[in-house]
């Protein structure tokens, strides 16, 4: 093969190469002007005012109007879902961490668990810790004992099921990873409200997950 038919076939192939990126190229901005014009279309503008963070915000929090202002941001730069009005967000707790000015989505909040209360029983909130609550490993839906510690230790409350804790939107009540527990909320006996109220301001609360063998 002379040099001039090398010439020729490295050419062709070169052009080829350059014609095969044009199209990749013009597909590529195809499809980013697609997303753009429905981003547009969704938000009316190409600038947009937002809902977003004053401050890092733990999870957990809860949504108001001091911690969160509007704030104009490019669209093109916005994230799924972005909240313009603030009436869907104020209120609600985060189900994740969220960093200062950073636009609040809808797929950001946490889920608010459903509460079924036992007939005869009344929803009581106490505070928690990671010792105290079994390591972090209560979970909505198990039954616990109740007991109080200062100078002596004694049983306030058996067979007493955990409906909700401070860590229920965070992670599935079935996966046995020790969590933060700051509070439980527990179902009780009306007539045990008084005295659980009473040794959790005096002493401190141990709650105990019996095994399988225990009688209920």
């Amino acid at each position: 093969m002379n040099k001039r038919l090398q010439f020729i076939l490295a050419l062709i192939c070169a052009s080829l190469a350059t014609l095969g990126l044009f199209f990749y190229l013009n597909q590529v901005e195809a499809e980013a002007n697609n997303q753009r014009s429905e981003a547009l279309a969704r938000y009316g503008g190409e600038l947009v005012e937002v809902l977003v963070t004053n401050d890092e915000l733990p999870a957990g929090t809860i949504l108001n109007e001091e911690n969160t202002s509007k704030l104009v941001w490019l669209v093109d730069l916005l994230p799924s879902q972005a909240i313009v009005d603030a009436s869907e967000a104020l209120g609600k707790s985060l189900k994740h961490e969220l960093s200062k000015n950073m636009p609040i989505t809808k797929n950001a909040f946490a889920q608010t668990p459903s509460i079924e209360i036992p007939a005869g029983h009344v929803a009581l909130s106490v505070s928690s810790k990671g010792l105290t609550s079994v390591g972090g490993l209560l979970r909505p839906g198990m039954h616990i004992d109740v007991y109080s510690s200062s100078d002596e230790v004694s049983l306030l409350a058996q067979n007493i099921l955990v409906v909700q804790t401070s860590a229920s939107h965070l992670s599935d009540e079935l996966t046995l990873e020790p969590i933060k527990i700051e509070w439980l909320t527990l179902a009780v006996k009306p007539e045990l409200v008084e005295a659980l109220i009473a040794a959790e301001s005096k002493k401190s609360l141990y709650f105990v997950l019996p095994g399988e063998s225990h009688d209920k």
